[in-house]
């Protein structure tokens, strides 16, 4: 049975009503379970959110005039991003969104072989600007939790994307097209083949 607004309004017979009003409660209740801890909920948690879940804008979010803005958008090649943005002031437009949502690589990291092709970290393809910071650790399980931890930084103007290149002998990034890339180059100093990578992409703005 949906949600009846109209229940109760004069001149009802509550007697007549209570069904429909008890229905109205019982679907509230549920509505508001979908984020939050619902009204029967009998715990400290009472009232708290659980979670906060955006409709699917289509697109990154469009600049506001008298708010602060947090959206949602879903895309192939990025997933779930979430934005933010200040409200427009005088002196101060602002009109782009801010990416808040980092790109992860696999939970259990990603193994790379020495001079084997270049791995696929992410795809510009889609995005008419892109300025993104890379961060990527080194695991070898041998000498301690990790050999290092390198940054660089990409930027794709929808065309050619530019991937500045981390500079040292055991990991290259670099690009192909449209396609952030990752490599095992050398091994020096000395580690395992194949080793383990993470990497955390930082999307600093997107379009």
């Amino acid at each position: 049975m949906p949600y009846q607004p109209n229940k109760p309004l004069p001149p009802d017979d509550l007697d007549i009503s209570v069904t429909d009003i008890q229905q109205n409660f019982l679907i509230a209740n549920t509505v508001i379970d979908i984020d939050h801890y619902p009204f029967d909920n009998l715990t400290a948690n009472k009232g708290f959110h659980k979670q906060v879940t955006s409709p699917d804008q289509g697109a990154a979010p469009a600049a506001t005039a008298n708010s602060q803005l947090f959206g949602w958008e879903q895309t192939a090649n990025l997933g779930n991003i979430q934005y933010s943005k200040r409200a427009i002031t005088a002196g101060d437009p602002n009109p782009v969104p801010s990416p808040i949502t980092y790109i992860q690589s696999l939970a259990a990291g990603v193994l790379l072989t020495q001079a084997a092709p270049a791995t696929t970290m992410f795809d510009f393809a889609g995005l008419s600007l892109a300025i993104m910071g890379i961060k990527v650790l080194v695991f070898d399980g041998v000498s301690g939790p990790s050999v290092s931890i390198f940054d660089s930084t990409a930027m794709w103007n929808g065309t050619v994307l530019a991937a500045f290149p981390i500079g040292n002998a055991i990991i290259d990034i670099s690009s192909s097209g449209s396609l952030l890339q990752i490599q095992y180059t050398t091994q020096v100093p000395p580690l395992p083949d194949p080793i383990t990578v993470f990497w955390t992409l930082i999307p600093y703005r997107l379009q």
